[in-house]
């Protein structure tokens, strides 16, 4: 997602723009002398011809009446922000939160069913109810402007630059239900932990680490909170942005990245998330008290971190990388700086997962030139492969530039990539044939390997053509699981040796265990 930019115009089929109204105040005004009638349970919608402002056409809900739900589709049921509830419970739930708060539910209608969009307005009553009618496989608030699923019903009012309904479509009312059956994770409550200290700063809000009050809910006592702060901005209008869950990587991908396989695979765990509606988002994770590898280089460096180290964590991350490649997923921003370690530095796991994709979604997208427009100001240039920043083809192989770039940063303990070159300089001088200079050590418990030392030096890794580099694959082996033990303790023996050999036969391991398991 690109939180800084405007939603991206398409995603669903344009439709006539109505003649604004030339004042607000009148437009408001003329909106509370349509509202609903004593004893009718809409206003009825006019046709577009006539001179009554738009917002007075939107059927609302307001007036006390008895409910009746229909039965609900399969659209309903899977919908993020649906829930099975009356006007009454509704608002209920909405009332403690923010104006632009709001959630989908069954509205009522005697042998007909519909839905409702309930939302939290600054109206005397402090909310407004909208009937959502289905019609041919279509859904409506105004007849007039139909849509094929909810998602751009939602979206298409959210995008309205002058807002046709009380208040704007902001901040979606989750429940524990909606958010395991669309994530399969957890929804936290704001008891469920304790903030402790500040431990990062992302993008979007600060990192926290956490006591959990129940440690048995995440086998652990201690977590990491990851925060995105609401309400989002747009970087040049300032204009509010709605919140879309879907849109934030690590949480769309929380199915992939919370799992025994994913944490046996070095993939930091996610656990769920917190959220409060126009506050904040946070994200549950693994904390790794050791800190990010990038500040372990710089600060203990050559001291403890020697090369059997930078070889047991090259090894880890192929771990992650040969899990992400057997679900599809891209990172996108592999580095020393989102490879973190546990307390002991014996172990790392790659994090941050802000810039995932998967490729389906890749092949969704309608062109390269989005892709760019999206990422424009968020791609980490010095890590990022020559053909994803010339014409966004983002691919296994454009992860193994980055993983090529991160081996330089750790056996050059934490320096700059290209530190010479300025970033708007860095594709130009990789297509003329410039690379990172190898690190030389005087150490000789901190050499680059010779296996390490080719694979950078011969351009395997940083090979201008994508198809030149190595492969990292995911065979699908399902016999022989009794042989797994006996090639972890091969690798034991061998990989202090060199990278290449620890390579193949650790893939081969995971390969066998994604498939076993």
């Amino acid at each position: 997602m690109n939180w800084g930019h405007s939603p991206r115009s398409g995603a669903i089929s344009p439709r006539p723009k109505p003649t604004p109204p030339k004042r607000t105040t009148t437009l408001l005004q003329d909106y509370e002398n349509h509202r609903l009638g004593k004893q009718d349970n809409a206003v009825q919608p006019l046709s577009p011809s006539k001179a009554t402002p738009r917002l007075a056409r939107v059927k609302s809900l307001n007036s006390p009446q008895k409910e009746e739900a229909g039965a609900l589709d399969e659209q309903m049921i899977n919908e993020i922000t649906f829930q099975n509830i009356s006007r009454d419970q509704a608002e209920e739930k909405l009332r403690p939160y923010q104006i632009g708060t709001y959630l989908l539910r069954t509205g009522g209608r005697k042998k007909k069913c519909t839905y409702a969009l309930s939302l939290r307005t600054s109206s005397p009553k402090g909310f407004d109810h909208y009937r959502i009618e289905t019609n041919a496989d279509t859904y409506f608030i105004e007849p007039e402007f139909t849509f094929p699923d909810l998602k751009s019903l939602i979206l298409r009012y959210q995008e309205e630059k002058q807002p046709v309904l009380a208040a704007e479509i902001l901040y979606p009312l989750l429940t524990p239900e909606n958010v395991q059956r669309s994530f399969s994770s957890a929804l936290f409550s704001s008891d469920d932990f304790t903030l402790s200290e500040k431990i990062g700063q992302g993008e979007y809000g600060h990192v926290y680490s956490s006591i959990c009050a129940d440690p048995q809910r995440l086998h652990h006592r201690y977590s990491a909170l990851k925060e995105i702060k609401l309400p989002l901005r747009h970087s040049k209008t300032g204009k509010i942005v709605p919140v879309r869950l879907r849109e934030f990587s690590e949480i769309r991908l929380l199915p992939h990245l919370h799992s025994d396989k994913s944490a046996f695979h070095n993939i930091i765990q996610h656990y769920g998330i917190q959220y409060k509606p126009g506050e904040y988002i946070r994200i549950v994770i693994e904390l790794m008290p050791g800190g990010s590898l990038l500040d372990a280089l710089k600060t203990v460096g050559k001291s403890r971190i020697k090369t059997p180290d930078l070889l047991r964590y090259a090894r880890q991350i192929c771990s992650a990388m040969i899990y992400l490649k057997h679900f599809r997923i891209l990172h996108r921003d592999i580095a020393a700086r989102n490879v973190l370690l546990d307390e002991t530095l014996a172990n790392a796991k790659l994090g941050d997962f802000g810039l995932a994709v998967t490729i389906s979604e890749l092949e969704a997208r309608s062109s390269t030139a989005e892709i760019e427009t999206v990422l424009k100001k968020r791609v980490p240039v010095k890590w990022t492969a020559p053909e994803c920043l010339e014409k966004g083809l983002y691919s296994f192989s454009s992860e193994l530039w980055s993983f090529g770039i991160t081996l330089w940063e750790m056996w050059s303990y934490g320096r700059v990539p290209y530190r010479k070159i300025y970033v708007e300089d860095v594709l130009e001088q990789i297509q003329r044939g410039v690379r990172c200079e190898l690190p030389f050590s005087t150490d000789p418990s901190c050499l680059l390997p010779v296996h390490v030392h080719d694979l950078l030096q011969r351009n395997s890794l940083w090979s201008i053509d994508p198809s030149v580099r190595p492969i990292i694959d995911t065979p699908s082996f399902k016999k022989f699981p009794l042989i797994l033990n006996f090639i972890k303790f091969f690798i034991f023996l061998f990989s202090s040796r060199t990278l290449l050999f620890s390579m193949i036969f650790y893939d081969l391991t995971n390969s066998l265990l994604l498939t076993v398991a």
